[in-house]
């Protein structure tokens, strides 16, 4: 039995199997643990974190708490006002139902990964990207919410967020 699945025998039992790391596959093992399911998260490669590791080292979400715990304002039309600018062209006819979902949720599910985990962010200080056609009003300081010191970013200070 190679190294990585020693323990795990032909006979255990899972609720729920994850297949993959990324914040998907994070996110659904918590929600899953949360709720007493007994999980099984499987990787293949050497280390966690699958595309999202790649992300630039923050999450994208609007009106988080950090954020507004800071006395930054933002809103759900801003930052639906700002997905659109950036989308390519001919996106929103078939994305809009889920970026309205994204906006909503997006807050309650960082709210939900701090509560249930060992995971905290914080706003970064510089805003989001500006785009052209986006009113500099939609480009919210505050929306990557970083792992890091509490102190607006990761161990290297803040930073920016890819959002397209």
């Amino acid at each position: 039995m190679p190294a990585h699945t020693a323990g795990i025998s032909d006979e255990a039992g899972f609720d729920l199997v994850v297949l993959g790391s990324g914040a998907a596959g994070l996110a659904a093992a918590l929600v899953g643990g949360v709720h007493g399911a007994r999980v099984l998260l499987a990787e293949k490669a050497e280390v966690i974190g699958g595309t999202t590791a790649m992300s630039g080292g923050c999450t994208w979400v609007p009106a988080n708490h950090h954020m507004l715990a800071a006395g930054l304002s933002d809103s759900a039309d801003d930052a639906l006002r700002y997905i659109r600018a950036v989308a390519p062209p001919g996106w929103a006819e078939v994305e809009e139902p889920l970026w309205q979902a994204f906006v909503a949720q997006a807050p309650a599910m960082l709210a939900f990964v701090e509560q249930h985990s060992a995971s905290a962010a914080s706003p970064t200080r510089t805003p989001t990207r500006p785009v052209r056609g986006c009113a500099a009003a939609t480009c919210r300081r505050g929306r990557c919410a970083s792992r890091g010191s509490g102190r607006g970013g990761g161990a290297s200070g803040p930073r920016r967020c890819r959002t397209a």
